[in-house]
């Protein structure tokens, strides 16, 4: 039997754009739900260095918040099937109800593997740092509201998966546990 097969490369440059809405609830109540419009884009450079590598940038703009990542992939380690994954995220929200803003940074990193056909296993460490404050102090108050708070996480995970279809699992089992310090 003759074959003949084309083999198309993906562009190694990729731009995104796009108009979002977002559902959020109307702060200081439990019910209700405003629809709140926004802009997203992100650009995505594959095979960085001639390595199987992704390097990346995204943002997302709202009225009251705003998001960057930055971020660098790889499918492998040291010739090793471990996934990683490196991620730096600014982001910044402002209160309708308050004069009080949200800033927040963080820098992430995270391996995963599969072990056995079966287990999938993974660890991250997040680093975060949230900073909320009032713009608008008031000028009597000896302690105005500033607050800095640092997050580290140490997340380990693994999953033991036997089902014949994940998306229609008629047998089999799925076994997840995680674990965070």
């Amino acid at each position: 039997m003759r074959m003949r097969v084309k083999v198309e490369e993906w562009p190694a440059l990729r731009a995104r754009y796009g108009f979002q809405v977002a559902e959020e609830r109307p702060e200081g109540s439990v019910q209700g739900r405003d629809l709140v419009p926004g802009l997203s884009g992100d650009l995505t450079r594959r095979t960085l260095f001639g390595r199987a590598a992704t390097l990346g940038g995204a943002v997302e703009w709202q009225r009251r918040q705003r998001l960057g990542r930055l971020f660098v992939n790889a499918p492998s380690m040291r010739g090793l099937p471990v996934r990683s994954s490196f991620i730096l995220e600014r982001s910044r929200r402002d209160f309708a109800a308050d004069t009080l803003v949200t800033d927040a940074s963080s820098v992430a990193f995270e391996q995963r593997m599969q072990a056995t056909p079966r287990l999938k296993m993974s660890y991250a460490y997040r680093f975060e740092q949230n900073h909320t404050y009032d713009t608008k102090p008031n000028p009597r108050d000896p302690f105005p509201f500033d607050i800095v708070i640092d997050v580290a996480r140490l997340t380990g995970s693994a999953a033991w998966d036997t089902r014949n279809d994940p998306a229609d699992t008629a047998r089999g089992t799925l076994v997840s546990s995680s674990v965070e310090y």
